[in-house]
């Protein structure tokens, strides 16, 4: 008996190993983190999203290499750019899509993406081993968590937020040789958008390797495959917790359309990205080729309906493999960037239409799935199927009961009525008890309003008194100080006129004491008015000091 099953490549996941980022991020500040997602978007979210290697496998084994999507059973799920931006908090339209593949980016350039020297930058720069391309060029993973350990030290979060960022580029998002950022990654995150590079890289990886039928190891970026697949699995417990113990396959396998999470409302209001130039779909420019996706078959899951089969022109391929030289195709892929053409907007509607479904269900008898439907899945199918039916009778019996509620319902409303009036009567008394009530208390209160402001105006009588009799008071004292400032005034006058009488007679006695002194030379001149005369030249030294003394306390300036 043939098989029923689509034979496919054997792929690994390999997960990244993020412990000593996620140390570095955690010793970052709040202030620093919002700069950092100013700058770089949630990137570091993907630090934290759990990778189920089992998951991402069985999931690449639905790859459709020439539609570039995933087809299950009845419905086709394929990532998008739009996705992609929503997960990493990137907007498409603040920087243009990475076009540098096979360019290597200057130092000079590097070195003001970090926020560091030429020459330390430059410092850092070795060749490693690569098996694909024999060398690559860039920085060991040691080196850039030891720059950014010491940064983080200093709180310098300018250039660290950049250091982490490409330690994120080229260790998770862009991974290439173990432990080292090359310059391809290098290549992206200067460039600001990683969005367009790293879907191309995601379907290039998948297209190579299921080309090759070959076994092969999925490593780029597989933490943001991994969120991208989650939001459209199925939300409920019997799928999450898989009380069945089914392994992925065979859950996969199981999945419809009406499984599938198909719409995000975080996405309204987004453009969608149909071609470029002369592209029938979208051109996409990653670190190890180019290739082709379309967005046409990912309707569903940005909001639109799936209508019929996709036109064939639609979903013409292409693909520049890593090593091929064609310069002609890089300047077209180029140049159509330039030219977008975005899909109008119109109502959202996320449905899928017999026609399209047909079609989806016809490939996959053509083509068979990576997995075959063993007996286990169709006994699950029969235990839906019973389940449907149980729930069919179950609806039967709600609807039954529903009638039968009904007309207690009609019951109620009518003993309700009865007991309404029969109440109103009662509320009435109350109502007029409630009102006398009310009256009494209103008429204390008024009373006790009626004491408190008779009480109040009798104290306002007294405070009123004493303020008159303490205007009284301060009009008297004015009277007195006025008169006081008035001797004060004139006594002050009378004494700097006696002082300028005695500056006047201290600064002529002397000079007449000496007189006297020298004609007393001539005569013989009894001792007591000697004496007397000494008196006199004590007295004036004295008066001196006194009047000197007098006039500083009086402040008088004569």
């Amino acid at each position: 008996m043939a098989s029923t099953r689509r034979h496919t490549p054997t792929l690994k996941v390999k997960k990244p190993q993020v412990e000593s980022l996620k140390g570095l991020s955690e010793g970052m500040t709040s202030i620093a983190k919002k700069s950092f997602e100013l700058d770089y978007g949630l990137i570091l979210n993907l630090l934290h999203v759990e990778i189920d290697d089992m998951t991402l496998t069985t999931l690449a084994q639905f790859y459709d290499p020439p539609l570039r999507c995933f087809t299950f059973q009845d419905f086709q799920l394929a990532p998008t750019l739009e996705e992609f931006a929503k997960i990493l908090g990137c907007n498409l339209e603040d920087h243009g899509p990475y076009v540098g593949l096979g360019e290597e980016p200057p130092m000079r350039e590097i070195a003001k993406a970090l926020h560091l020297t030429s020459a330390e930058v430059s410092s850092w720069l070795e060749d490693k081993k690569n098996d694909r391309k024999g060398v690559s060029k860039g920085f060991s993973r040691s080196v850039l968590e030891a720059k950014s350990q010491a940064l983080l030290e200093k709180k310098d979060w300018k250039p660290f937020n950049a250091v982490l960022a490409l330690l994120v580029y080229g260790l998770m998002l862009f991974p290439d040789v173990e432990n080292f950022v090359d310059f391809s990654a290098i290549g992206v995150f200067i460039a600001r958008n990683p969005v367009s590079a790293l879907l191309a890289d995601l379907y290039y990886s998948l297209h190579i390797k299921y080309e090759g039928r070959r076994k092969g190891m999925l490593s780029c970026c597989v933490p943001l495959l991994q969120e991208w697949l989650t939001s459209h699995l199925p939300k409920k417990d019997s799928f999450v917790s898989n009380p069945a113990g089914l392994k992925w396959h065979k859950r996969m396998m199981t999945l419809t359309e009406k499984n599938i999470f198909w719409y995000s409302r975080e996405l309204d209001g987004t453009e969608i990205i149909l071609s470029c130039g002369d592209f029938p779909n979208v051109p996409l420019m990653g670190t190890r080729g180019c290739i082709n996706y379309n967005p046409v078959l990912a309707f569903r899951q940005l909001g639109y309906p799936m209508e019929d089969k996709p036109d064939n022109h639609l979903l013409e391929e292409f693909i520049l493999k890593e090593g091929e030289e064609n310069p002609a195709l890089l300047r077209k892929i180029r140049r159509a960037w330039g030219q977008i053409r975005k899909k109008p907007w119109t109502k959202k509607n996320c449905m899928a239409k017999p026609l399209y479904t047909q079609w989806v269900r016809e490939r996959v008898e053509a083509n068979r799935l990576p997995f075959e439907l063993d007996e286990e899945i169709e006994r699950l199918k029969q235990s839906c199927g019973k389940i449907k039916e149980f729930g069919q009778l179950a609806t039967a019996s709600q609807k039954k009961w529903r009638l039968r509620y009904l007309e207690q319902v009609e019951e109620t409303k009518k003993i309700k009525k009865q007991w309404r009036h029969e109440g109103n009567q009662s509320q009435e008394f109350e109502r007029l008890y409630t009102q006398e009530k009310a009256r009494e208390r209103c008429e204390h209160i008024q009373a006790e309003i009626e004491h408190i402001l008779r009480v109040y105006e009798e104290r306002v009588a007294r405070l009123n008194e004493e303020l008159e009799d303490v205007n009284t008071k301060m009009a008297q004292r004015g009277m007195v100080l006025e008169l006081v400032w008035g001797d004060s005034n004139r006594w002050r006058d009378e004494f700097a006129k006696l002082a300028a009488f005695s500056n006047m007679v201290i600064e002529d006695l002397p000079k007449k004491l000496a007189k006297a002194e020298i004609a007393m030379s001539y005569y013989e001149i009894p001792s007591d008015i000697k004496k007397f005369m000494e008196y006199c030249k004590e007295m004036v030294e004295y008066y001196k000091e006194e009047l000197t003394e007098a006039k500083r306390a009086c402040n008088v300036d004569l």
